[in-house]
C-alpha cells in the first residue's frame, strides 16, 4: 500500500550521506555536523497529553528533527509525501 502510515517501530526513512559526510574523521569535522540525513516526510507526533498531530520532519543520523519542534512530542509514524500533481 503506497500511502500508508509506517510505524517508527517498523522502520525509519532511508537516510543518505549528508554534505558533511566526507569530513567525518578529519580535523574539519565538528559535533554540529551530521553524517546522514533523510528527505522530509509527513509524521504523526504524539504529545504527553495524548494529542496526536500531523507535522513534517526528517532524520539526521537516525534521530527525528521536527520542522516546528515543540516539547514532549514523539514521532510515532511517518509516510513519504505523495507524488506531485501533474495534469495529463
Amino acid at each position: 500500500m503506497k500511502n500508508r502510515w509506517i510505524p517508527v517501530s517498523e522502520r525509519m526513512p532511508k537516510e543518505y550521506d549528508s554534505i558533511f559526510a566526507r569530513l567525518k574523521g578529519t580535523n574539519k569535522w565538528s559535533e554540529s555536523m551530521f553524517e546522514k540525513t533523510s528527505y522530509k516526510v509527513i509524521v504523526k507526533v504524539k504529545y504527553a497529553d495524548g494529542t496526536i498531530l500531523t507535522e513534517t520532519a526528517y532524520t539526521t543520523d537516525g534521530k527525528w528533527k521536527l520542522t516546528h519542534p515543540t516539547f514532549n512530542g514523539t514521532v510515532i509514524a511517518w509516510q513519504p509525501f505523495q507524488d506531485p500533481y501533474r495534469e495529463n
